[in-house]
């Protein structure tokens, strides 16, 4: 090969290089330009995923992690049987999937100036395309804000404090607690309070001219049965409504372990009926001539009217304005905390040990004298 030649291809390599090197500093300069824009703008795209499939943190040695199940429902992955609540943990997911960093500050030698060497907080999800995403947050700065990396890129960056304030959470935390129907002194029916072998059961059919509760003490099959003065069933049946969850001590009890809640020797038994309003889902959604047909005539509307009024009497409905179904609901009473202040519970259908403040659970089984309370709550 000529000197020449040699000359030439030499002079082309350095020429390659040279652009090689001039887009490559152009390139370094156009994302420069792009991060300081963004920052500018406020608007760095640190995650997105539409929709995620699993998500976990670790904070402080702990670690949790939950993924959907085939029908959607968020689970977590140590047991199927722990009740998730499901907003929280979809929450968390679309905090997860949407991230929108404050700053950029491009690549880090040294990782533990930023405290990303020991991580505060690690967060990871995987998308329902599969693709996995770690975010390890490091040292909060100044402005109350947290440095931040993810996997597959070497920057660091500025976040929010959102997913911190989600690094204290324990598994309780994310538990969907049991909670006693919603309703109201004139829904209950009828209720039965066992306990320490005594037993009040009381029966309500309806009000009496003057709009009080009519009760009935174990069978209203005999009018010798009536309660005269109804101020004692009207305070058991108010003192039941007032029940409400306070917390739950273990959302999984087995039968070896109902003796440390007093389960396994129950100090009382509440049980209730209520009336339940249906859902209207059918309404308006009759043709006009379908109403039409299903109007009385003018000789029947009377007496259709009176037994209208009889029978919204019967259910305690003063507008008869929907139709209602009868539930019932119990929930057993266990032994008191330790605190002394609050009784282990367990409601019906509930594998849970909950707990329910003291004067609560006093107030119904501890039944008041007569004149108590007024007629009609």
């Amino acid at each position: 090969m000529s000197r020449k030649h040699t000359l030439a291809i030499g002079c082309l390599l350095l020429a390659a290089l040279a652009a090689a090197y001039a887009f490559v500093s152009g390139f370094s300069a156009r994302e420069d330009r792009k991060r300081e824009q963004a920052e500018a703008a406020g608007v760095i795209p640190f995650t997105d995923c539409a929709e995620l499939a699993a998500l976990s943190y670790t904070s402080a040695g702990t670690s949790i992690s939950f993924e959907k199940d085939k029908d959607g429902i968020w689970k977590y992955t140590e047991d199927d049987d722990f009740p998730a609540l499901q907003a929280s943990v979809q929450t968390l997911a679309n905090d997860l999937g949407d991230i929108t960093a404050k700053r950029d500050l491009g690549e880090v030698t040294d990782l533990s100036v930023y405290g990303l060497d020991a991580p505060a907080a690690t967060f990871s999800f995987t998308g329902t395309d599969g693709q996995d995403t770690v975010i390890t947050i490091g040292n909060e700065t100044e402005d109350g804000d947290y440095y931040a990396i993810k996997s597959g890129d070497s920057h660091v960056y500025t976040i929010s404090d959102v997913l911190m304030n989600y690094s204290d959470y324990t598994l309780y935390d994310w538990l969907k607690t049991d909670e006693l129907p919603s309703v109201f002194t004139a829904d209950v029916k009828e209720f039965k309070i066992d306990a320490e072998g005594k037993s009040s059961h009381y029966i309500r059919t309806g009000k009496d001219d003057e709009g009080n509760f009519i009760w009935y003490r174990d069978s209203k099959e005999s009018e010798e049965n009536r309660v005269e003065d109804v101020s004692v069933p009207n305070h058991l049946a108010t003192a039941i409504t007032n029940l409400a969850i306070f917390d739950c001590a273990d959302y999984k009890v087995t039968d070896s372990e109902l003796s440390q809640y007093g389960l396994d020797n129950l100090q009382a038994v509440i049980w209730f009926s209520y009336e339940e309003e249906d859902s209207q889902s059918d309404s308006g959604s009759e043709t006009e001539d379908e109403t039409e047909a299903a109007k009385p005539s003018e000789e029947d509307s009377s007496d259709d009217e009176n037994a209208e009024d009889a029978e919204n009497a019967e259910n305690g409905s003063d507008d008869g304005s929907g139709m209602s179904s009868l539930k019932e609901f119990s929930i057993e009473i266990g032994s008191l905390d330790e605190s002394g202040e609050y009784y282990y519970v367990r409601p019906a259908g509930s594998m849970a040990a909950d707990r329910i403040e003291k004067s609560l659970v006093d107030d119904c089984l501890n039944e008041p004298s007569s004149n108590a309370g007024s007629d009609t709550p």
